[in-house]
Protein backbone atom coordinates (compact mmCIF):
# COMPACT_ATOMS: atom_id res chain seq x y z
CA UNK A 1 0.00 0.00 0.00
CA UNK A 2 1.33 3.57 -0.78
CA UNK A 3 0.37 6.46 0.79
CA UNK A 4 -0.32 8.95 -2.35
CA UNK A 5 -2.23 12.27 -0.62
CA UNK A 6 -2.80 14.07 1.48
CA UNK A 7 0.64 15.02 2.97
CA UNK A 8 1.40 18.15 4.50
CA UNK A 9 4.26 19.13 1.63
CA UNK A 10 0.97 18.69 -0.92
CA UNK A 11 -1.51 20.71 1.31
CA UNK A 12 1.49 23.92 1.23
CA UNK A 13 1.89 23.34 -2.64
CA UNK A 14 -1.65 22.98 -3.81
CA UNK A 15 -3.51 24.80 -0.86
CA UNK A 16 -6.84 23.38 -0.30
CA UNK A 17 -9.52 25.10 2.31
CA UNK A 18 -8.48 24.67 5.24
CA UNK A 19 -10.76 23.28 7.91
CA UNK A 20 -10.56 23.61 11.98
CA UNK A 21 -8.78 20.64 13.50
CA UNK A 22 -11.35 18.24 15.36
CA UNK A 23 -10.57 18.69 19.20
CA UNK A 24 -12.06 15.66 20.40
CA UNK A 25 -10.42 13.50 18.38
CA UNK A 26 -8.07 11.50 20.16
CA UNK A 27 -5.12 12.47 18.90
CA UNK A 28 -5.77 16.05 18.09
CA UNK A 29 -3.07 17.00 20.47
CA UNK A 30 -0.27 14.90 18.74
CA UNK A 31 -1.62 16.29 15.51
CA UNK A 32 -1.90 20.23 16.84
CA UNK A 33 1.95 19.90 18.30
CA UNK A 34 2.98 18.81 14.21
CA UNK A 35 0.44 20.64 12.10
CA UNK A 36 -1.57 23.45 14.49
CA UNK A 37 -5.14 23.59 14.68
CA UNK A 38 -5.98 23.45 10.50
CA UNK A 39 -6.91 20.18 9.00
CA UNK A 40 -7.86 19.63 4.84
CA UNK A 41 -9.48 17.17 2.98
CA UNK A 42 -8.61 14.85 0.40
CA UNK A 43 -11.93 16.01 -1.18
CA UNK A 44 -11.22 19.46 -1.96
CA UNK A 45 -8.44 18.50 -4.15
CA UNK A 46 -8.84 19.08 -7.89
CA UNK A 47 -10.54 15.66 -9.19
CA UNK A 48 -7.59 15.79 -11.91
CA UNK A 49 -5.06 16.47 -9.92
CA UNK A 50 -5.34 13.55 -7.95
CA UNK A 51 -6.04 11.55 -11.14
CA UNK A 52 -2.59 12.57 -12.19
CA UNK A 53 -1.11 11.70 -8.63
CA UNK A 54 -2.90 8.30 -8.93
CA UNK A 55 -1.71 7.42 -12.77
CA UNK A 56 2.25 8.80 -12.16
CA UNK A 57 2.06 5.72 -9.04
CA UNK A 58 0.77 3.65 -10.69
CA UNK A 59 2.72 3.39 -14.07
CA UNK A 60 5.97 3.56 -11.66
CA UNK A 61 4.93 0.29 -10.41
CA UNK A 62 3.90 -1.08 -14.08
CA UNK A 63 7.10 -3.81 -15.55
CA UNK A 64 6.78 -2.02 -19.02
CA UNK A 65 8.01 -5.61 -21.04
CA UNK A 66 5.07 -7.44 -19.06
CA UNK A 67 2.36 -4.55 -20.23
CA UNK A 68 3.97 -4.61 -23.91
CA UNK A 69 3.51 -8.27 -23.95
CA UNK A 70 0.02 -8.44 -22.63
CA UNK A 71 -1.57 -5.30 -24.81
CA UNK A 72 0.34 -7.55 -28.21
CA UNK A 73 -1.93 -10.78 -26.08
CA UNK A 74 -4.66 -8.53 -26.11
CA UNK A 75 -4.39 -7.14 -29.74
CA UNK A 76 -4.44 -10.86 -30.58
CA UNK A 77 -7.25 -11.81 -28.92
CA UNK A 78 -9.49 -9.19 -30.34
CA UNK A 79 -8.12 -9.73 -33.71
CA UNK A 80 -9.36 -13.68 -32.85
CA UNK A 81 -12.55 -12.27 -32.10
CA UNK A 82 -13.30 -10.12 -34.70
CA UNK A 83 -12.55 -12.43 -37.02
CA UNK A 84 -15.21 -15.17 -35.56
CA UNK A 85 -17.97 -12.67 -35.53
CA UNK A 86 -16.60 -12.01 -39.52
CA UNK A 87 -16.61 -15.48 -40.18
CA UNK A 88 -20.08 -15.47 -38.32
CA UNK A 89 -21.70 -12.88 -40.00
CA UNK A 90 -20.96 -14.63 -43.65
CA UNK A 91 -22.39 -18.07 -42.84
CA UNK A 92 -25.67 -16.18 -41.53
CA UNK A 93 -25.70 -15.00 -45.32
CA UNK A 94 -25.52 -18.01 -46.54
Amino acid sequence: MHRLALNFDQVQQWQPPENPAKENDRRYQAYRKEFGTSSWELDAVEPGTLAELVETAVKKLIDPIAWTKVEEKEREMRQELENYADDYESEEEN
